[in-house]
């Protein structure tokens, strides 16, 4: 159902970092709840392994009357997930590695590394709850019974590197940290249960075991227990909706989050400084993507926009910035001197633009691709629209090289900027050149890329609303919302907060997709763009592209990487049929679900609705008074327009 690239380095570094860091590094070797608290995960992780053997039992059971297997079935199954409910948190946290065996998604997993690329077939019960949701789940008895010995493979392996590492109080806060955020980007949405929708009691299960560690701490507090009180509170509560929850279509998640979950972020911050337990960001502030102390799951400064730059800095330096922006709308930076940056990603359009496919640098000729919206476009791992770059400075290298863009040689770009008297003042004074040192590409590059850093946005109305700064939202919008998050699916792919395809909790990966988009918006032909598949011709990958983010939406039509669909309206049309498979197209790799939604026109209106309010481009939109003058004999420059002729 989804595509998420496992990034094996990441995951050993960060277990590496973990025992590195708590015995050596950080004076944070309090364990106040380590005995208990493990004691509890072995306990819960015995009775995951019991209810995997006894589904394997009930797979080999040949006496139960056939009509009652399939129900018998699925019941055990469902019990196996809420078992591995109750051991995520620390499992997750302590071996990611085997985590996403066994509860990653049901599509192979590819990995890249250079120019190669290796896939690894899934193996994890989301594929076990495919076959037993298929029209005959006894046709994949002998399947089933492989796939449950993997389970317990990958689930003894857990248990043994759990074992490896110390139960440090730093370790556990963040280990909830990302619990929390993985309940409501992930479970609440259904992420985990595609097919069977058991996602709400599974989430119960989850902050059930959080609540159970917050309580831990309750006997090494002092007289002030408000933050503890608060927190736990919020999580009851939570819970309790949970248990009362009618349906998966009709829950309310908005207001769990925004009432129960999301203030929940900023209480184990406080909670932490008054249990006197050193944050490890103070001394690695980007060992985490998010913000411990952000008061909101939905704040600006949720996501550390440092964790997914180059340039390892809490504060973008303000002439650097300035400095990207204007070579950003200087066409000076094209080999014919009539093309910028903003030629295609214009700021009235959020950085987009409002054609189908994007000129060429002949300007009688097109890219074959839709400019996407740049705002926000730091929070990410994969750049350009098929991924291929792995940085918004490898990005802009991409483009100024490329003889169908920008078209201008690494050394021409330098001797233009250093042409101008004006730009080299500029760069000095931007990065600091010694006396006699020169600028060069890598200078242009940073300083562009500090710019499209700079673009950030998250002061929406939606996210003004989550973050309690007001009480109103258009009823029509909220119901939009709900839909995003449940029953239209939309949040399985453009994950929360940022609703773009950076994967919660850890934000390490970014997704692409296979969604089967047509060549022309009413035939059942797929479009020949093969996308991700240039890069390393890895087949499950042909016609997979980047998840953008759903921001802004409503500036940047038209949609899809080739821009077939014109309307919101249009495109929400195209997932409630099941993308390209729903309009008859044929695509063995396509990991958008085929079937319909099942959304009428009232809901289908409320997420336009919703996708509208997630507008904010806000201070980021003027554009340069003016560009740098040129003398002499380049003084002819100087009749360069702003932001390019074309």
């Amino acid at each position: 159902m989804k595509q998420v690239s496992f990034i094996a380095f990441c995951i050993i570094a960060q277990l590496i970092f973990l025992g590195y860091v708590s015995k050596e590094k950080v004076n944070t070797s309090s364990r106040l709840i380590e005995q208990p608290l493990r004691q509890r995960f072995e306990e819960k992780s015995a009775h995951f392994r019991k209810t995997l053997l006894v589904f394997k039992e009930l797979l080999n059971e040949d006496r139960v009357p056939k009509k009652r297997i399939a129900k018998r079935w699925l019941d055990a199954f469902r019990q196996i997930r809420l078992a591995y409910k109750q051991i995520e948190m620390i499992g997750a946290y302590f071996d990611p590695y085997n985590a996403s065996l066994l509860n990653g998604p049901a599509i192979p997993e590819a990995e890249y590394e250079g120019g190669l690329a290796t896939s690894r077939p899934s193996q994890s019960l989301q594929v076990v709850e495919e076959l037993l949701c298929a029209e005959d789940p006894l046709n994949h008895r002998a399947e089933l019974l492989r796939l449950v010995d993997k389970a317990l493979a990958f689930h003894a392996e857990m248990s043994l590197v759990v074992q490896k590492y110390p139960f440090e109080d730093w370790m556990l806060f963040d280990a909830m940290r990302q619990h929390l955020v993985r309940v409501c980007a992930l479970g609440l949405v259904g992420f985990d249960s595609p097919l069977l929708l058991h996602s709400l009691p599974e989430c119960a299960a989850a902050l059930e075991e959080m609540l159970y560690a917050i309580q831990l701490y309750e006997p090494h507090l002092l007289d002030d227990k408000e933050s503890f009180q608060q927190l736990r509170g919020h999580l009851n509560q939570a819970i309790a909706q949970l248990k009362e929850a009618r349906s998966f279509d009709e829950f309310d998640r908005v207001a769990l989050i925004r009432n129960h979950l999301s203030p929940c972020w900023p209480l184990l911050y406080r909670l932490q400084q008054e249990l006197e337990i050193e944050p490890v960001e103070q001394r690695y502030p980007f060992y985490t993507a998010y913000n411990i102390q952000a008061n909101s799951l939905f704040s600006p400064d949720f996501l550390k926009r440092g964790f997914f730059s180059e340039v390892k800095t809490s504060q973008l330096p303000p002439k650097i910035v300035a400095l990207g922006r204007m070579l950003f709308f200087d066409p000076i930076l094209s080999g014919n001197g009539e093309r910028a940056c903003a030629s295609c990603h214009q700021p009235e359009y959020a950085f987009a633009e409002p054609v189908r496919f994007s000129r060429a640098f002949d300007p009688q000729e097109h890219v074959g691709r839709n400019a996407p919206s740049l705002i926000n476009a730091v929070y990410a791992h994969l750049f350009q629209t098929d991924g291929r770059a792995s940085s918004i400075e490898e990005q802009f290298h991409q483009v100024l090289v490329n003889e169908r863009e920008m078209n201008i040689r690494e050394d021409e770009a330098v001797r233009r900027i250093a042409a101008s008297a004006e730009y080299r003042r500029l760069f000095q004074e931007a990065f600091g050149l010694r006396q006699g040192q020169q600028l060069d590409f890598a200078m242009i590059k940073a300083a562009l890329g500090a710019y499209v850093e700079s673009l950030t946005a998250f002061n929406s109305p939606i996210d003004r609303y989550m973050r309690a700064e007001t009480d109103y939202i258009d009823p029509e919008v909220y119901q939009g919302f709900n839909l995003f998050l449940g029953k239209a699916k939309c949040a399985t792919c453009h994950f929360i907060p940022l609703t773009n395809g950076t994967v919660p909790p850890t934000f390490q990966e970014t997704e692409v997709e296979v969604l089967g988009t047509p060549k022309e918006k009413n035939k059942p032909e797929v479009d020949p763009d093969l996308g991700r598949y240039h890069i390393a011709h890895l087949d499950q990958h042909r016609h997979a592209f980047k998840t953008p983010t759903v921001r802004n939406a409503a500036l940047t039509k038209p949609y899809m990487h080739n821009g077939v669909f014109d309307t919101l309206e249009e495109l929400v049309l195209f997932y409630n049929h099941g993308g390209g498979a729903g309009m008859g197209i044929e695509l063995n790799n396509q990991t958008l679900p085929p079937d319909s939604l099942h959304l009428n026109a009232r809901e289908i209106r409320a997420l336009v609705r919703f996708m509208e309010a997630l507008t904010d481009t806000s201070g980021l939109t003027q554009r340069p008074e003016r560009l740098p003058a040129y003398e002499g004999e380049h003084a002819r420059w100087n009749d360069r327009p702003i932001g390019g002729r074309y």
